[in-house]
């Protein structure tokens, strides 16, 4: 571990042949009984779309010899680089995937949004949920956000009040207003939903 922080804090610095450790690697299947058949192949690919083109057909390929798509796993070095290629040929090979760990829903604008919909339908008091609320509005920034909370506490008002009573005058800018009225229209479409209701009906 010495070694490992020391290259990590100076990556400038190469590791002499008596400060590394020996290393014996093997696979994780080595000793496996029975013994997994599998192959390792070695591939170069010029671009990276040369590259996703041959990994879908490949994909293409083991699938219609029989093995499970669920069976296949693609990593990829740069998901942001070479994701949509990928996709794309996926899709054109008609290769049946998921995306796993994208950007996960609930972090995505939308999912944000229906988070704090029902954290607030479970809980009325859950300050977060409102400051999420808030913020997921396009356009409304933590510049937005943190306007509104001085004017709060400047004010001697209650966090969560500003989404349900009556604006006092005065208290909040052009802009705060306009986000905390578009929260707050939100908060009245769902302030007769229960936890028990079915997400279809609403």
């Amino acid at each position: 571990m010495p070694n490992v922080l020391a290259s990590w804090c100076n990556p400038h610095r190469r590791l002499s042949a008596a400060e590394s450790h020996p290393k014996n690697l093997h696979s994780l299947y080595s000793q496996a009984q029975p013994p997994p058949a599998g192959i390792v192949h070695l591939w170069r690919f010029t671009t990276g779309r040369a590259e996703a083109k041959a990994i879908a057909e490949s994909c293409r390929d083991l699938i219609a010899a029989g093995h499970s798509p669920k069976r296949i796993l693609i990593l990829l070095s740069n998901r942001r680089a070479l994701g949509p290629d990928m996709i794309a040929h996926l899709q054109g090979a008609n290769v049946p995937f998921t995306v796993a760990a994208a950007e996960e829903f609930r972090n995505a604008h939308v999912g944000r949004l229906l988070l704090s919909v029902l954290r607030i339908v479970s809980d009325g008091n859950d300050y977060v949920a409102h400051r999420t609320l808030l913020g997921v509005r396009a356009g409304v920034g933590t510049g937005t956000c943190n306007a509104v909370c001085e004017s709060v506490i400047g004010a001697g008002l209650n966090y969560r009040r500003i989404f349900y009573d009556p604006l006092p005058a005065g208290v909040f800018s052009g802009r705060a207003s306009r986000a905390l009225n578009a929260a707050r229209q939100v908060c009245a479409q769902i302030a007769q939903w229960s936890c028990d209701d079915q997400i279809g009906a609403r």
